[in-house]
């Protein structure tokens, strides 16, 4: 008696779980959005998703472009790894470098932004370029100049060209007021050294042609369409010279910081290294 008594509550209790989780199974099925194969959208997966302030139609709307997205997705996906077969195994394994490569390069980046001092300071410049000047030669012509581009009917093309290039006893103060009253354009470069290639563009010229046309520092030619471009040489160094420093002080910072960085990673390496060995976190088995 005592034995199918207990074989009776045993049954119940089977059943009473069997039934609690397929209870549970079709309650949270009610929040299934779709379905492919074993793998399934649920509802609060993509509720978080939908942004704020929509209406409930359009709400819904997004759900639905989104199920049907995560659909294709999906099938796609569950395809692809039945045809692949045991090539999915080399793909898993790309995924798995794939994140600890990304996992590394995002800690890195967060890193470098707390820790990496990116104020290099002017003598440090200075003594970079003083060590480095075989190194920071140059390889096209630099040059300092004045560029202005007159139109066809210019009333002013004769004054601007004599404000330009003046004579010893003429003033070149004028030149300011006469290019903003009636050139098409006008630029000093910020009276910074640049590659020729920039002033050629001005031309529309390669920058052989330019050098070709230049004339005691002065160029002065006049387009198809008839406009006039003139330009004073301030200063220019031939390719292969090694430049002024103020042309490379942005070039020469960069090379510091990113040296300053690559330290910071290597420091940032040995450090998590040591540490996870003080912590017995690795060992390393020597084969003998």
């Amino acid at each position: 008696m005592r034995l199918v008594r207990n074989i009776i509550i045993l049954t119940l209790a089977v059943l009473c779980s069997m039934s609690c989780k397929m209870i549970s199974q079709i309650i949270h099925d009610g929040d299934v959005l779709a379905r492919v194969g074993k793998e399934k959208l649920y509802k609060e997966t993509v509720e978080p998703l939908v942004p704020r302030g929509l209406s409930v139609e359009d709400s819904l709307a997004f759900i639905n472009r989104y199920a049907q997205a995560w659909v294709e997705d999906e099938v796609y996906a569950q395809q692809a790894q039945a045809r692949l077969g045991k090539d999915v195994k080399d793909i898993q394994e790309q995924v798995a470098r794939y994140r600890r490569s990304l996992l590394k390069y995002r800690y890195e980046q967060e890193y470098v932004a707390q820790k990496l001092d990116s104020l290099v300071q002017d003598d440090e410049i200075l003594a970079y370029y003083d060590a480095h000047k075989q190194e920071l030669k140059i390889s096209y012509p630099i040059v300092r100049a004045v560029y202005v581009r007159m139109l066809p009917d210019s009333p002013n093309a004769d004054a601007v060209q004599k404000a330009l290039f003046p004579k010893k006893n003429d003033s070149s103060d004028k030149l300011d007021s006469l290019v903003f009253a009636s050139a098409e354009r006008f630029t000093d470069f910020d009276g910074k050294w640049v590659e020729i290639t920039s002033l050629a563009r001005e031309f529309s010229l390669d920058y052989g042609t330019l050098i070709a046309s230049m004339k005691d520092s002065k160029i002065d030619i006049t387009d198809p369409d008839g406009k006039r471009h003139l330009a004073k040489i301030e200063g220019y160094m031939k390719a292969g010279s090694v430049p002024p420093v103020e042309y490379c002080r942005e070039k020469i910072r960069d090379v510091i910081v990113s040296a300053r960085k690559k330290a910071l990673l290597n420091s940032l390496e040995q450090e998590l290294l040591d540490d996870a060995r003080e912590q017995g976190l690795f060992e390393i088995y020597q084969e003998q």
